[in-house]
Parts: structure tokens; sequence; C-alpha cells
């Protein structure tokens, strides 16, 4: 009896010890994941919308989410494990999305910033705007994610709104730009002028209310870029203008002005070297300032050559008559001191001297014609100093009018 008694609590020990296991293993293998795999899976969806724009919050999330992953993947893990990976996982995504919509919000902020000072100068109305949503943004003290989510929506929505205002300011600038060269060049060059005006249209159409930034700094694009290209040809035009002209000068001097006329074939031949098919505008505004220069230098170079050569005429004609006529000869010779004076003065211009050659050549005339009809010295004398000459080299008898004439080779102002 007593061995049966006594197996009877061996069984019974032996069937507790096994109900015990039995429970426990059912206790393991019922551990709850599924709270643990939503909250892995929520943040392996959220890591990979951050993992560019915000590298560190990510790298965090990383580190926890391996964690949580070693939990779920662990069959041993109790309930209560689970359980505080699941909540510890929630919580990490939750502290994440607050450190990424902070670290959000000082982007906006700081590219708000950024573009402010990059506007205020050229767009200080716009940049007050974008100054006063800066201050207001500011004013949040506020750790909600919701909050700043918000205030960085309207830090962007600002930022984008101004974008779109300088856009519009930035385009009627081009077309007012446009409009204004297109005025320049309307007489002078009217084939570009109509390109222009057919472009400026173009934009005007494509420019309508909704438009927005994109397209507006598109239409900006073309409506500058067709500008350009008009002052290309312009320039091109213009070059063309100033070689031809200096080509015709160099023909109507190079029999009476050869070295003149050498030097200015010279400037050609560089000019058109320098001219190649992609010159940009600011090579062929180079090329034409150089080519007006050397034509304005030869100019200046033939009428000191003219105006010495009728001083030198003019003097060969005073020492003929010095003796047989000296009140004619007195008169030349002042007139002869003034072109020398002109000729000897670098402040006089082109046309000055050139005013004094046709100058000297008509008192020159003058005195021949005096001389040769046997006016009397004294009558001729008066008659050469009592004669005026207009700025257009015109003999008048008197100043009839406010204006400055020529007298004895000396300029008079008539009020």
């Amino acid at each position: 009896m007593r061995t049966i008694i006594s197996n009877l609590r061996t069984a019974r020990m032996t069937m507790m010890f096994i109900l015990a296991l039995l429970t426990t293993l059912t206790v393991q293998a019922a551990a709850d994941k599924t709270a643990l795999t939503t909250a892995v899976s929520e943040a392996e969806t959220y890591h990979s919308s951050i993992q560019e724009s915000n590298p560190n919050e990510a790298e965090v999330l990383t580190m926890i989410i391996n964690a949580c992953k070693t939990v779920l993947n662990d069959a041993d893990a109790v309930q209560s494990d689970v359980d505080f990976a699941a909540t510890f996982m929630n919580e990490t995504v939750k502290q994440c999305k607050i450190a990424v919509a902070q670290a959000n919000y000082a982007a906006a902020i700081s590219e708000a910033e950024e573009y402010l000072a990059s506007i205020k100068e050229k767009y200080p109305e716009q940049a007050a705007k974008m100054a006063a949503a800066i201050d207001n943004c500011k004013t949040i003290e506020s750790t909600s994610q919701e909050v700043l989510e918000f205030f960085t929506q309207v830090m962007t929505d600002a930022v984008k709104q101004i974008k779109l205002e300088v856009a519009q300011a930035n385009l009627a600038a081009a077309i007012s730009e446009a409009e204004e060269y297109m005025g320049s060049i309307q007489e002078k060059h009217p084939e570009q002028a109509q390109k222009l005006a057919n472009a400026i249209d173009n934009c005007k159409v494509m420019n309508t209310p909704d438009a927005s930034q994109e397209v507006l700094e598109v239409i900006t694009e073309l409506m500058t870029s067709a500008v350009k290209q008009i002052k290309l040809e312009v320039a091109q035009a213009d070059l063309a203008a100033a070689i031809s002209e200096a080509e015709a000068y160099y023909n109507s001097i190079k029999d009476t002005h050869p070295e003149q006329a050498q030097k200015l074939a010279n400037a050609i031949d560089n000019c058109k070297v320098m001219n190649t098919p992609d010159a940009s505008l600011e090579v062929l505004e180079v090329i034409t300032e150089l080519m007006t220069g050397a034509v304005k230098q030869i100019k200046m170079e033939v009428a000191h050559a003219d105006l010495a050569a009728a001083i030198s005429e003019a003097e060969t004609y005073y020492n003929s008559i010095q003796e047989s006529s000296p009140s004619v000869a007195s008169v030349l010779q002042m007139i002869i001191d003034a072109a020398k004076q002109v000729q000897g003065d670098d402040s006089y211009t082109q046309s000055d001297l050139e005013f004094a050659t046709a100058f000297m050549q008509e008192v020159l005339k003058q005195a021949k014609e005096a001389v040769t009809t046997g006016v009397a010295s004294a009558r001729a004398a008066t008659s050469l100093a009592t004669k005026y000459y207009d700025l257009q080299g015109r003999r008048v008898a008197q100043p009839s009018r406010a204006g400055v004439y020529i007298n004895n080779g000396v300029k008079v102002v008539s009020k």
C-alpha cells in the first residue's frame, strides 16, 4: 500500500512538473508581437521618409529599429519584453518626429532668412514682407510636432509667395528693359526692333494672372535671351557699319593722305580679323569701339594735316605780298597766327581744326581777290578784318542773332 501511495505521489509530482512546464511553454508561445510588428513597420516607413532630409534623426531611429527587431525575432521573448519594445519603438518615433519637425522648422527659417538677404536691396517691398513673416514664426515656443509643422508650412508658404512676387517683378523689369531697348534701336535698327517687339508680345501673352513662379522664371529667361540675341545682332550690324564707314573714309583719303590711309587700312584689317563668327556681344562692342576710335584718330590727323597745308599755303602767299600789299598781309598774318594757335592747342576738336582750315582758306581766297582786283590796301585790310563767319563756315555780314561767330580768327559771342 505504501508503495502504491509513494508511486502515486511520484506520479502526481511528475504530472505537476509537466503541467508547469506546459504552462511555461504555452506562455512563451502566446507572446503577442502584433503591436511590436506594427510599431517596427511604421518606424521603418517613417525612417525611409526622413533618411535623406534628416540623416541624423534617421541614424538614431535605425539603431532603435534594429534593437526592436532583435526582440521581435527572439522566440524566447516574454510578453513584457515585447510590450516594452513596442512602447519604446513608438515613443522613439514620436520623439524623432518632434526632432524632425524642429529641424524642418529651423531649416525653413534659415532658408527664409537667406532668401531675405538675397532680395533686400533689389526688392525692398518683398523683403519687408519676408522679414515680417520670419519674425511672426520665430515667436512660437511650443515643442509640439503639430505646431512646429504648422509654422513650418506657414514659413514655407510665405517664402513661396514672396518668390512668386519677385518672379513677377523680375518679368516686369525684363519686359520694361526690352521695351526701352527696342525704343532705342527702332530708328537705326528697325529689323531687330521688330523682332524684339514680337518677342515682347509673346512673353506678355504667356504672362497669365495665374502663372506659377516656375513659369514666370521661364518667361523671364525667354525675354532676357531675346534681348541678348537682339543686342548681339545690333552689335554685329554696328560693327559692319563702322567698318563700312571706315572703308569709305579710307577711299576718300587714300590719294590725298596716303600715310593716314595706310594706318586706317591696317586698323580695318585688324578689326576684321577679330570679328570671328562666334564673337560675343562684349567683343563686338570692343571691336566697334576700336574701329570708331581709329577712324576718329585718322580724321584728327587728316584735319591737322589739312590745317598745316592751309597755313603753309597762306604763309607762302603772305611772303609774296608782304611788300606790295602790307595791309592785306598784316590781316593775313593775324589769321595765320590764329590758325597756328588752333593747330597747337590739343583742346581743339576735329571740327575746330576743320573750321580753322576752311576759315584759313576763305581768308586766303579773299586776300588774293583783294590783291588781284587792286583794292586799296587799307580797304582790303578793313574788308578782311570785318568779315564774320558762323560755326558752319558760312560768311555773314554782321551777327544778326545770338550765337558764336568768328572774326579775325577769334571766336565772338553775340548776345
